[in-house]
């Protein structure tokens, strides 16, 4: 037997196993175990990242309009938690909880930084099935400015 240890985890694996198929070794072993720890270093990285969009977001509700009014949560869908936008007061509150909002906007915590650099289209997101709204359309039609 041989023993790998990645991310504090051993692996054992057969001599037979690995020169009986390098097809079957790179498929299984690497495509799958690695993947799955690019996985777990993302996730280790998610708290950070939640608080920058989170701050990102505080930034950005400072350009919001009286008129707003309305309450939105962006939940993400890899499961790093959630962003709440109450801006039926003034100034607009962000937070961390996971509240019941207006509109609820899902999609991915990287999708929504790259929408709110600017790198990626709000509609096309959404047309390209990378967000999903739940709740009033007409609040998400509010946030096109938002992203802009």
């Amino acid at each position: 037997m041989v023993f790998f240890e990645i991310n504090s985890k051993t692996l054992k694996v057969s001599l037979k196993g690995l020169f009986f198929g390098n097809i079957i070794w790179k498929n299984i072993f690497f495509n799958k175990f690695f993947k799955k720890t690019k996985i777990l270093k993302k996730t280790k990285n998610a708290k950070m990242s939640l608080e920058s969009t989170t701050q990102n977001i505080k930034n950005k509700t400072a350009n919001l309009n009286a008129d707003f009014g309305a309450k939105v949560k962006f939940n993400f869908t890899s499961g790093e938690g959630v962003v709440y936008v109450d801006a039926t007061v003034n100034p607009a509150v962000v937070s961390n909880e996971n509240i019941d909002a207006d509109c609820t906007v899902l999609v991915e915590l990287s999708d929504l930084d790259d929408m709110l650099s600017g790198s990626l289209n709000p509609m096309q997101a959404f047309m390209g099935g990378k967000m999903r709204i739940e709740g009033d359309m007409s609040i998400a039609m509010k946030l096109q400015g938002f992203f802009s």
